[in-house]
């Protein structure tokens, strides 16, 4: 799993996913639902300092309070 940003096409807002993403994410904008095989999301993954240390300027560490970031 890893965390990715994505956005949805002609929508201003971009959101913060894990990676694969869930069937139920849904675009906050406009409520389109994702999908992987449609053209109108945009993805990118973030730099992970546990895998790809070499190369990374910096990265982004989210860490839950409660639980696991895997729930």
């Amino acid at each position: 799993m890893r965390i990715a940003r994505a956005q949805h096409y002609n929508c201003p807002i971009q959101i913060l996913i894990s990676f694969p993403p869930k069937s139920s994410l849904k675009c906050p904008s406009c409520q389109t639902v994702y999908n992987s095989q449609d053209g109108g999301w945009e993805t990118s993954l973030l730099p992970c300092p546990i895998v790809d240390q070499i190369n990374t300027k910096g990265a982004i560490i989210i860490k839950p309070s409660y639980g696991s970031i895997q729930e």
